[in-house]
């Protein structure tokens, strides 16, 4: 799979605003927080109403206008600062297709002296352009004759015909199509279209278009991004989008659509018109026009939620579950499906596995091979049903499971559902302490960082977060043992016992959550920070004690409580790795014995309670953020 040719994290583009002609000193965002990645060969299509921000977007990625926040990332090196070695780089590799051809043409030069203007510019020599502009010109569908006319003797299609031939031919990495069809007749814009896709397909090369037009979407886009005043909303593959497109914004642009296919359904009506991007709203930038606004949308800004792989949106709809109908029916039928998911795929990987099952069963049960005999392994495998299809097998485990009977381990010969409760104790016990360690770690350091945004503290914040994240649980779980065991003996390195047991695994699990609870914080408390209601409390006279304690502090931790949630399937991720290490007899641990031993039974129950056990603690973090906010509530 192709990796990304360019990421682009939190970046922004200021300008600061007129008046009658006179430049005051108030900055506004023209683009602000841009996350995106474009994948090398991928055509990344941007969509939204003209004065969103796309081709400000554009021309900052051209390097046209100087990125004021973030950073770029080209062929993995970082681009910290407009026009720096890095981001000139990739103004050689970028080529840019404007909207209107007659304006991106010098009128004082004919079509063909336009055309080989780049390549001049590199300085290659005259017959070397004519060989390297011959295949071009042909693919293009340009004439000798034409080549010889100037841009006001062609028309609006012609033009655009040299301009993206000139685009091409320095064979760029990146092309950015600016709304390639807006200057163009329907004639005309059907027959650039086809050439765009057949371009596409013969020169290799990373697309970034800003379009209105949805066919040209549909033939060409592989990623579609949509933005609104400048911040992007959505973005997922071209199929995800247009099939299911989430955010309401979304919605609407689709069915404005006059393509045929783009949008079914009723005509999606926006209120009021798109505000000025110097004074944008509080909250939720899009609440002012949207259709399924709630309280929520007014003072909190949302923030990406992914949904499916590739899949992301910013909407209080996804961030905080039960604000729209339908939710339980959804989250009952998502854990069927994935719980149904799970017990299939595990219990088909390890039965399929290579391997005489009943043998290992038979050695584990009662002792090495050379105590075996044909008639023990062939009497397991009767009794224990492994005689039998795979389908058979699986659909006689499903029966029981209906009725709550998760059967008896092949191995421990116990039931399953007592070994769960066994070994559950203990590792609730390590996740709590763990979760316990990331909220009084992460929640000071967080809050701290982004009311001091920029100073030494935030970037110490901002260090251990990348670290916390970098470092791998067996390898700091081994550090921890390695200082604290061997060298200096203060802690026990496994088992169980009193609290001495528990500091080094909690702090094993605890240290990547306590960067990520941290990152996030940080960052909700800055656009916090940024909101208008916080400005108008200033503006009263607040107290910032006040201010914090009263207003921001319970605005940003509610967003936190949906993050715990989430990473609540993290928690029980890492606990294998870290009960592994520590030797700690936890669900982990249990799973690893299971799956080593080939104990399907205790293999599927182990699988289907922390499946369970993770919808269920996400369904209470939404209960519990209706309760903390009352502006959450199911209609």
């Amino acid at each position: 799979m192709p990796g990304p040719l360019i990421q682009m994290s939190n970046l922004g583009v200021s300008f600061r605003a007129r008046s009658g002609g006179v430049r005051h000193d108030l900055l506004f965002w023209g683009v602000k927080q841009i996350c995106l990645s474009l994948k090398t060969g991928e055509s990344f299509c941007l969509i939204g109403e003209s004065g969103s921000g796309k081709s400000t977007l554009a021309m900052a990625l051209a390097g046209l206008l100087p990125f004021h926040q973030g950073w770029l990332m080209f062929r993995g090196k970082k681009i910290v600062r407009s026009n720096d070695g890095v981001h000139k780089m990739l103004m050689k590799s970028t080529q840019m297709v404007f909207q209107d051809p007659v304006q991106a043409l010098n009128p004082f030069l004919t079509l063909g002296q336009s055309l080989e203007e780049p390549l001049a510019a590199r300085g290659v020599r005259a017959g070397q352009r004519q060989a390297l502009l011959a295949p071009l010109i042909r693919d293009t569908g340009l004439s000798a004759d034409l080549l010889e006319r100037f841009p006001a003797q062609a028309s609006g299609g012609q033009n655009q015909r040299v301009c993206i031939a000139r685009a091409l031919s320095t064979r760029p990495e990146l092309l950015i199509l600016d709304e390639p069809l807006t200057a163009l007749d329907s004639l005309v814009k059907i027959r650039i279209t086809r050439l765009l896709c057949q371009i596409k397909e013969k020169y290799p090369m990373t697309c970034f278009i800003i379009t209105h037009d949805m066919e040209l979407v549909r033939g060409m886009a592989t990623q579609v991004g949509v933005i609104y005043l400048g911040q992007i909303l959505e973005t997922a593959s071209k199929s995800s989008l247009l099939s299911k497109p989430c955010h309401p914004y979304t919605r609407a642009l689709l069915s404005a659509s006059f393509t045929p296919g783009i949008w079914k359904g009723k005509r999606v009506v926006l209120k009021g018109d798109i505000p000025s991007v110097q004074t944008p709203p509080s909250g939720c930038i899009f609440h002012t026009r949207c259709p399924d606004s709630a309280a929520v949308c007014e003072n909190q800004v949302p923030l990406p939620v992914r949904l499916t792989v590739g899949h992301t949106v910013c909407c209080h709809m996804y961030t905080h579950r039960g604000i729209h109908d339908g939710l339980p029916d959804e989250k009952i039928t998502g854990l069927a499906l994935v719980l149904f998911g799970a017990s299939f795929l595990t219990y088909a990987m390890i039965l399929l596995a290579p391997g005489d099952a009943a043998r290992e069963i038979a050695v584990a049960r009662y002792g090495g091979e050379s105590q075996l005999d044909g008639a023990t392994v062939e009497w397991i495998r009767e009794k224990e049903g492994l005689d039998q299809p795979f389908f058979i097998q699986y659909s006689r485990w499903l029966s029981r499971i209906v009725s709550l009977d998760f059967g008896y381990s092949l191995v421990e010969e116990a039931e399953v559902f007592h070994l769960i409760r066994q070994r559950f104790s203990r590792t609730f016990e390590l996740a709590a302490a763990s979760v316990f360690i990331a909220l009084v770690v992460a929640l000071p350091l967080g809050i701290l960082a982004g009311l001091g945004r920029g100073s030494w503290l935030d970037s110490i914040s901002v260090s251990l977060s990348v670290l916390g994240l970098s470092i791998p649980n067996f390898w700091l779980g081994i550090l921890l043992v390695t200082l604290f065991s061997v060298k200096l003996h203060w802690l026990p390195s496994f088992g169980t016992g009193g609290w001495q047991h528990l500091v080094m695994p909690a702090i094993t699990l605890g240290t990547s959550i306590t960067a990520y609870i941290a990152r996030l914080l940080r960052l909700s408390v800055i656009q916090s920070l940024e909101s208008d209601y916080i400005l108008a409390l200033r503006a009263r006279g607040t107290t910032s004690p006040l201010i914090l304690g009263k207003h921001l502090l319970k605005n940003t931790l509610i967003p936190m409580i949906t993050i715990v949630g989430l990473e609540f399937g993290l928690i029980l991720e890492g606990a294998v790795v870290t009960e592994v290490v520590f030797s700690w007899p936890g669900l982990g641990s249990l799973m690893v014995d299971a799956i080593c031993n080939r104990d399907y039974p205790l293999i599927q129950g182990v699988v289907l309670f922390t499946g369970a056990l993770f919808v269920i603690v996400n369904f209470g973090v939404d209960m519990l953020c209706s309760v903390l906010d009352p502006r959450i509530r199911i209609r």
